[in-house]
């Protein structure tokens, strides 16, 4: 912190200002401590699943994934899926990032994970004698997806982030820190499908269903935000995290990521987002070089 300037006064318990291109914190408070982030875990569920797109020139608007019993059992927070829904990898992204779904989150995960799996050697030699030997059994790749989650968190020099599930409800073993957060968040917003799916605040699909009928559903965005101007990314909350945010908004041609983990309430969140981000653009000559 420079000296003479006067921290606002929030209730977040760790929060990041940070640049926007880069994630390197500009002022923060606690923003090492290890904690419980709730949904904003999606936001490296995102990332991943948008990585292995690119890098396995997979199109996710002609790519088309079903549901399995055990993400559409996934309590909490839900895009309302149904087993043997089918649907475009591309809608999933936004039932993931817009009302929060952790069945999306499960859906993607295990989805993403068998494909990693089918490209193991062990896959190749098991397939040779049994040509349909993953299917029905998706939930069992989970780990798969799980271990390139943090893969890349490792590749990013999160030290303080570990990943044990895709969609951050309630584990001890799920945690990251705010700077982390911040860093994720500025490769992630690099990613033009990233960026295009967390922008939305509404969005609208057609899922087929297992029992051939169709269905229309529309997502919200769960970050008020966008309303705002700003450009992303992910809200979340659970009893052990609290209600959280990380946030994108430009000032002044300058990029601002904000992370707020643990404030008092979920409009809170809103409110001290701007505080943060105001008051370090007022006396970013401070940090900013």
């Amino acid at each position: 912190m420079a000296l003479g300037i006067k921290v606002p006064l929030i209730t977040s318990k760790a929060w990041v200002v940070a640049k926007g291109e880069t994630g390197e914190v500009i002022f923060g408070h606690r923003e090492s401590t290890k904690k419980e982030v709730a949904s904003i875990t999606k936001v490296m569920t995102c990332y991943c699943v948008c990585r292995l797109l690119e890098t396995h020139k997979i199109d996710p608007k002609n790519t088309y994934l079903e549901v399995s019993p055990y993400a559409a059992s996934i309590t909490g927070t839900t895009a309302t899926l149904k087993t043997g829904d089918v649907l475009r990898v591309w809608d999933l992204l936004h039932g993931l990032m817009l009302p929060s779904g952790n069945d999306a989150a499960y859906s993607l995960a295990e989805n993403f994970g068998t494909y990693i799996f089918m490209q193991t050697q062990e896959y190749k030699l098991k397939s040779k004698s049994n040509p349909l030997f993953v299917r029905g059994k998706s939930h069992l790749y989970l780990k798969y997806f799980l271990d390139y989650m943090n893969e890349v968190s490792v590749e990013l020099e999160l030290i303080g982030t570990k990943y044990s599930n895709p969609h951050g409800l309630c584990d001890t073993t799920n945690f990251t820190t705010a700077a982390d957060v911040a860093k994720l968040v500025a490769c992630a917003m690099k990613n033009p499908i990233f960026r295009e799916v967390v922008k939305q605040q509404k969005y609208s699909c057609v899922i087929d269903q297992c029992d051939g009928c169709r269905r229309n559903v529309t997502w919200e965005n769960t970050n008020k935000l966008l309303a705002e101007g700003w450009e992303g990314v992910k809200t979340g909350i659970t009893t052990a995290a609290g209600p959280c945010f990380c946030g994108m908004v430009t000032l002044d041609n300058v990029n601002y990521i904000v992370i707020v983990l643990d404030c008092r309430s979920m409009e809170a969140r809103w409110e001290e987002c701007k505080v943060l981000v105001n008051w370090v653009h007022k006396n970013k000559e401070f940090k900013i070089k």
